[in-house]
């Protein structure tokens, strides 16, 4: 077994290990990096499959927080990354807006400059009082004294440190259609404010939901989506299935189609309009960590993102909380000493457990308002 040491900050500052490539980590990342602290980050994925080609909302205050941390100007962060770059362009001194982004493009964005090493799955921390020894299944270790948990709400980090806390499965079904056509073709057959940054929702009587909208805009092709949702039924229900596995996700039940094709959407989900879509079964998840989780956790480790309050894909505002840890525990980094680092990462944690505890509650009463039927007069 090999044994990597982690890169040294600020010459005898202590070496920091961000596991997670996603939004959080790489944001911290960067932020750090700014800072002039130097930081590695291991991604278990590789560098090809890492970003899903996705579409997500950033609102107005988490783009200014992020860009004026970043000191890089809202046009050019918006012609990188939003879905609707390539249909116009916005003024010079523009103001800063909320915007639809696409994941690949935003991670890319923020992953410049940054070192990863990808296809680095950890396996096990060990805590002892020269450090943490992290070791990954590929069989090689690093020795740091600060490790950040920014890989989501299935998190190693978490898991190796926390190993009772699990994702909570919320009763609901969701099942998303990946659709490529043409823009023109995709102009025709939807509203304008589907082809802007907005997403349209549906409802129908018996409180099923769909949902659709735009992940990108390429070279005259529109990438864009549709997720069809509902609450669980009780008792017996084919298309919810908790305890599925990761594998299982693309195998959707034959009762699908049938149920959709009898409400009111089958005019923009059925099996003939699917046939060259990708479709997933979403599981939608939470993580709600206590006072004391925080507590147990060893010397030097934080989890940040969904790895430390998950929320579900539906309601949920997962990018932007992940933004705002980073940049609230890459100003702790930065201000601390050696000597007083734990303390300090166990304070962000403790200040940042009220916002986690009710952007997880948010999400779910918001899951349950999407699905709440139309008030028949």
């Amino acid at each position: 077994m090999s044994t990597q040491t982690g890169p040294g900050i600020n010459g005898p500052a202590p070496p920091i290990a961000v596991i997670g490539a996603g939004i959080g980590g790489l944001t911290l990342a960067r932020l750090l990096e700014l800072k002039n602290i130097q930081v590695a980050v291991y991604e278990s994925k590789s560098q090809e499959r890492f970003a899903a080609n996705h579409g997500l909302w950033l609102g107005a205050q988490t783009c200014q927080d992020l860009l004026s941390h970043l000191q890089v100007p809202f046009e050019d962060f918006r012609k990188k990354t939003a879905v609707t770059a390539e249909l116009s362009d916005l003024p010079k001194d523009a103001p800063i807006s909320g915007i639809r982004v696409n994941k690949r493009r935003l991670l890319e964005y923020l992953l410049a400059g940054i070192d990863v090493k990808w296809e680095h799955q950890l396996k096990e921390v060990q805590a002892s009082d020269s450090g943490l020894k992290c070791t990954f299944k590929e069989e090689k270790s690093i020795q740091v004294t600060t490790l950040i948990g920014a890989d989501g709400v299935h998190s190693a980090v978490r898991s190796a440190v926390l190993p009772n806390i699990k994702p909570k499965v919320l009763p609901y079904i969701a099942i998303n259609g990946q659709r490529r056509t043409s823009l023109e073709e995709y102009q025709k057959e939807h509203s304008a404010e589907e082809y802007t940054d907005s997403v349209s929702h549906r409802n129908d009587r018996n409180g099923a939901q769909l949902s659709a909208g735009l992940n990108d805009i390429k070279r005259g092709t529109a990438y864009h989506f549709w997720t069809y949702s509902r609450p669980a039924k009780e008792g017996e229900d084919p298309l919810f299935k908790p305890d599925r596995s990761t594998a299982e996700a693309n195998a959707i039940p034959a009762e699908f189609f049938d149920e959709v094709e009898a409400s009111s959407f089958s005019d923009q989900v059925n099996r003939e309009k699917t046939k060259e879509d990708r479709l997933l079964s979403w599981l939608l998840r939470s993580i709600e960590l206590q006072e004391g989780d925080l507590e147990r956790l060893p010397k030097g480790v934080v989890v940040i993102g969904d790895a430390a309050h998950g929320t579900p894909i539906l309601g949920g505002d997962g990018a932007e909380q992940a933004i705002q840890d980073a940049i609230a525990l890459s100003k702790v980094i930065g201000e601390a000493s050696d000597k007083e680092m734990d303390v300090k990462l166990r304070e962000f944690s403790k200040a940042a457990l009220l916002r986690w505890k009710e952007s997880v509650k948010d999400s779910i009463s918001r899951l349950e308002q999407m699905h709440r039927a139309p008030v028949q007069l």
